[in-house]
């Protein structure tokens, strides 16, 4: 699950350039504005937000990996709640600042065990339908998903958003406008040391980030973000549902 997540960050030249796509309407908000500017705004409001929901996938490279699907409504603090799946492993994710629990059938743990290649914390029967504790015995560690605009920028990137000023190590071309996640919005092009990133901003105030879309060595991660603000609730499942499997070695079905 490591280097999924669309960091918008790397070790380049510095670069900000404005695009000269066409539009239809030279009348929208940002129209041939510079994108460092936009892509200021996008980041502060973002990273403003006390929740939000990140949906999409994660296609790895590589023949025979399965590609990961993602709805998760994220919070500050660490919290996390939604649903992971890996081809047709499916499952309930919470994540609170008490750790990371799993939820799924028996046959999703099956299927997990198949897919990772690496043998399942327990019997399948005595996961079935329990909040698993996520240790390293479980193949599947939802942090990386449920961080993903959290760890968007590194602190300098944040620093210089912060000061008003775009990262000095990203070349941020404005590509025009679009439409993405069902709303008129400006695509930005970020481009790091490590990969290439589309980034819709959206027209309406605040200018939040409302899909991301990275190809690099390792994946093509698609992000749409929705839900800003909303109510979401993350408590920790209760004792009696948790089962907290440690350290112990993988048992088969």
């Amino acid at each position: 699950m490591q280097g999924v997540r669309p960091r918008l960050a790397g070790a380049i030249a510095v670069m900000t350039l404005s695009g000269c796509a066409v539009v239809d309407d030279l009348r929208y908000p940002y129209a041939g504005e510079d994108a460092g500017a936009i892509f200021v705004d996008a980041a502060s409001a973002t990273s403003d937000t006390r929740t939000l929901r990140v949906s999409g996938f994660v296609d790895p490279e590589g023949k025979g990996k399965a590609t990961i699907d993602f709805s998760l409504m994220t919070g500050t603090g660490g919290h996390c709640s939604g649903e992971v799946s890996l081809d047709t492993a499916s499952f309930d994710v919470l994540t609170t600042p008490d750790g990371s629990f799993l939820r799924g059938s028996a046959w999703s743990w099956q299927k997990l065990s198949l897919l990772t290649e690496q043998p399942m914390p327990a019997r399948s029967r005595v996961l079935e339908g329990r909040w698993v504790k996520k240790s390293d015995t479980v193949p599947l560690d939802p942090v990386p998903l449920c961080r993903l605009m959290a760890d968007l920028l590194t602190e300098e990137e944040q620093s210089a958003v912060d000061e008003g000023e775009p990262p000095s190590n990203l070349v941020l071309v404005n590509e025009g406008l679009g439409e993405a996640a069902g709303e008129k919005a400006v695509r930005l092009q970020v481009t790091d040391e490590d990969s290439v990133t589309d980034a819709w901003v959206s027209l309406e105030e605040p200018h939040y980030f409302v899909k991301m879309v990275q190809e690099d060595a390792h994946a093509r991660v698609q992000v749409v973000l929705s839900d800003f603000d909303l109510p979401a609730e993350f408590d920790t499942p209760p004792h009696t549902e948790v089962l907290d499997l440690g350290d112990r070695p993988g048992a088969q079905a």
